[in-house]
């Protein structure tokens, strides 16, 4: 089972069970029709509010939006096949879910609130979402003279700047404040550059993953056992830190970078890189982190631990005691996704736990092995998961699901 624990594992995000499932079909098992029909020209009417503008939602990495949730125990709403080359969490604004295509369609862009495939958003064909900040989305686009990074106006769909890509296994950016910030695995390995006109704010001369955090200080990035942060406005190099065993991506929260081991310990440095606190909270590896209003939601093999994200106390601990392989936070939940790991079928479920006392609200089967963490929206949660097909899994879609 693939955790979150190092660049290496992004697009193993959660999960290893495969599952059958019928991608573009509604809970009744009608099909809602062909996932290669022709795209919606125009936007349909309905419409669901919230945003997960960026991978892990926020430039901080903390997992986090105000979005309610389903009110009550949800079902599967609508489900449709996507693409399976990015490890990216499906992008969602202006009830709009951006995911990359499947085979056999040019169109990502879905209707959140249906489903439906709809060439009424702003990307052109072939592009692939990599982040948001409200009023230009990013895409990343393939070109036989090299890859390109385009800015488009989020309400026209006009391209406002493109810019050459770093080489990239996995397409992901992190907006803060105006300016995007890339990392690469060939020189430069890393970019920021304005969100508005695509212009160079920097290149990095150290090496920076393609998965990080970012604040008004600092790009803060974990690789092996290193931790270390960027000066953010320069790219120059504020600090390394070097612990004892392999370290997660990680938040920022409360003025720490706080990251996970392999060893089951969670551990906060401040933005000079000074260690205050490490504590032990699982006998296994910590699978998952996620953070809101001063608390860190630790996941484990064994459920959910909340800490002090100030002091690293414990302040509650889960009533469900599955192996956590996925976790964000909404507006008054922790949303885990979880496996029950007794048994020769495990079964994963999203689970919905109260943000104060980590109680079950409630738990529905996830139909399969589930490779984001939930995104979650006023009264909605996406979660992408792998069909039961695929041997070589580059080779196969993968089905988003809607739970409302």
């Amino acid at each position: 089972m693939a955790s979150d624990l190092t660049r290496r594992n992004v697009l193993a995000v959660t999960g290893s069970a495969l599952f059958t499932a019928v991608a573009g079909c509604t809970t009744d098992g009608e099909s809602d029709g062909d996932d290669n029909e022709e795209a919606l020209d125009s936007r349909v009417d309905e419409r669901v509010d919230g945003e997960w503008l960026l991978h892990r939602a926020t430039p901080e990495n903390t997992a986090a939006t105000d979005g309610s949730g389903p009110d009550g125990e949800p079902s599967i709403a609508w489900e449709r096949a996507v693409g399976a080359k990015s490890g990216i969490d499906p992008l969602v604004v202006d009830s709009l879910v951006f995911a990359y295509p499947p085979d056999g369609r040019d169109v990502g862009t879905l209707e959140a609130a249906t489903g439906e495939p709809t060439a009424a958003g702003p990307l052109a064909s072939g592009e692939l979402a990599m982040g948001s900040d409200g009023e230009t989305v990013v895409a990343y686009r393939e070109r036989d003279d090299g890859d390109e990074l385009v800015g488009r106006d989020l309400e026209t769909g006009e391209e406002t700047w493109t810019t050459d890509a770093t080489d990239l296994s996995t397409p992901l950016l992190t907006m803060r404040d105006g300016v995007a910030y890339q990392g690469g695995s060939t020189q430069p390995y890393g970019q920021a550059f304005d969100v508005d006109d695509g212009d160079d704010r920097w290149e990095s001369e150290s090496s920076l993953p393609i998965d990080f955090a970012v604040d008004d200080e600092i790009v803060a990035y974990a690789s092996d056992e290193i931790l270390a942060a960027l000066e953010a406005d320069s790219g120059d190099q504020r600090w390394v830190e070097e612990f004892d065993a392999a370290l997660s991506t990680p938040p920022l929260i409360e003025d720490h970078v706080v990251s996970a081991t392999a060893d089951g310990s969670v551990l906060a440095v401040d933005s000079s890189g000074d260690l205050d606190w490490r504590k032990q909270v699982a006998d296994g590896a910590v699978t998952a982190l996620a953070a809101a209003e001063g608390r860190l939601f630790v996941g484990t093999e064994s459920g959910v631990v909340a800490l002090d994200a100030d002091s690293g106390d414990e302040v509650t601990r889960s009533t469900i005691s599955d192996a956590v392989r996925a976790l964000a936070v909404g507006a008054d939940n922790c949303y885990a996704i979880t496996t029950e790991t007794d048994g020769d079928d495990p079964e994963n479920r999203l689970v919905a736990l109260e943000s104060g006392s980590l109680e079950s609200a409630w738990s529905v089967e996830v139909p399969g092995a589930v490779r984001s963490r939930p995104v979650i929206l006023d009264g909605m949660v996406l979660v992408r998961v792998l069909p039961s097909a695929a041997v070589d899994e580059s080779d196969f879609d993968e089905t988003l699901l809607a739970f409302a």
